[in-house]
Order: structure tokens, then C-alpha cells, then sequence
């Protein structure tokens, strides 16, 4: 599932953005230079990609959604941690709303 998920977003990102895992099923993209617009856009694509996924595991079709927290770095945050524990915030706000969303 992670190889997977991984071609996915490493086909839809740009080739100076970071796709990293942060712990257990969190991830993040990081992308200088872009709009809280381009990157609802993308969390938005990426989300639609992701739920279209199937992975064969044990002999069965596995399919997965993502919940996406969107943020962005300035004005409203002025450093990498606050950002980060911001967008973390948001996407526990999209697990509880229902799963499988984008939140900004």
C-alpha cells in the first residue's frame, strides 16, 4: 500500500515538493511557492487519486481514502512546527467529519 500510495502522489507533485511519511499512516507535501488555493487543489486531487487505488494484498482487492489537513506557512504561521501541528489539527477535523476529505 505505502509503494502505491507513494507512485501516486510522486506522479501528481511537482519534482522540488517533499512527499514524506511522518509516522504511522500520516504524510505530508511540502511545496514552497504555492497558494492555500493550489494546494487545496492538489490535497483535492490527490484525495480523488488515492480513493481510486487497489492494492492486492492476501488475495484481496484493498482499497483507501485519505483525509487531508491543508495549510499554509505565512502570514498566519511563522514557523514549521505550528504549521505542521496546524495541518495535523485539520486532519483529525476530516477523520472525525467523516473521513476521505479535504480540510482547511
Amino acid at each position: 500500500m505505502l509503494v502505491a500510495l507513494t507512485q501516486a502522489v510522486k506522479n501528481r507533485i511537482r519534482n522540488d515538493d517533499i512527499f514524506a511519511r511522518i509516522g504511522g499512516e500520516e504524510f505530508v507535501v511540502l511545496m514552497r511557492n504555492t497558494s492555500l488555493q493550489e494546494a487545496i487543489l492538489l490535497a483535492t486531487e490527490l484525495k480523488e487519486t488515492i480513493s481510486t487505488l487497489h492494492v492486492d494484498a492476501n488475495k484481496q482487492s484493498v482499497s483507501f481514502t485519505a483525509s487531508f489537513g491543508v495549510a499554509t506557512l505565512l502570514p498566519r504561521f511563522k514557523d514549521f512546527e505550528t504549521l505542521l501541528n496546524h495541518a495535523d489539527k485539520l486532519m483529525y477535523q476530516a477523520k472525525s467529519e467523516g473521513r476521505n476529505r479535504v480540510i482547511y
